[in-house]
């Protein structure tokens, strides 16, 4: 059996936005991505 479960980080406007692959399909950290649609800096992130 082979884990299908991968995960990496992507760039987006030179920050990093976490992500993970599962049954298929890409899913994303909504906080990081908001955080780079709203352009904060990654010391200011809330979590």
């Amino acid at each position: 059996m082979v884990d299908e479960k991968k995960s990496n980080l992507a760039l987006f406007a030179g920050q990093q936005i976490r992500k993970l692959f599962d049954a298929g399909e890409w899913w994303f950290s909504i906080i990081n991505v908001v955080d780079v649609l709203v352009e904060r800096p990654e010391e200011e992130a809330q979590y």
